[in-house]
């Protein structure tokens, strides 16, 4: 359905269905790959999980990230 974990994160957010949180989370599993998860909850009672590994991971992070700062500048406004 989707490409990758950054194209899946970019349609739930920007679906119009209104987000009301994001989550991210990254480590490393036993094998030593990075692993990013992020939780999307939207103000229609929707919970969304990501999940990325390797570089992808990063990626992820980074655009939750960018998306965290967003909602934090408009929550302040």
């Amino acid at each position: 359905m989707f490409r990758d974990s950054i194209e899946a994160f970019l349609y739930v957010v920007e679906g119009g269905s209104g987000i009301k949180e994001v989550k991210a989370e990254t480590g490393y599993m036993r094998n030593g790959i990075r692993h990013c998860r992020v939780q999307v909850e939207c103000k229609d009672g929707a919970e969304y999980g990501i999940d990325a590994y390797g570089e992808e991971a990063d990626r992820l992070l980074a655009q939750a990230k960018r998306y965290m700062t967003k909602i934090e500048v408009m929550v302040e406004a």
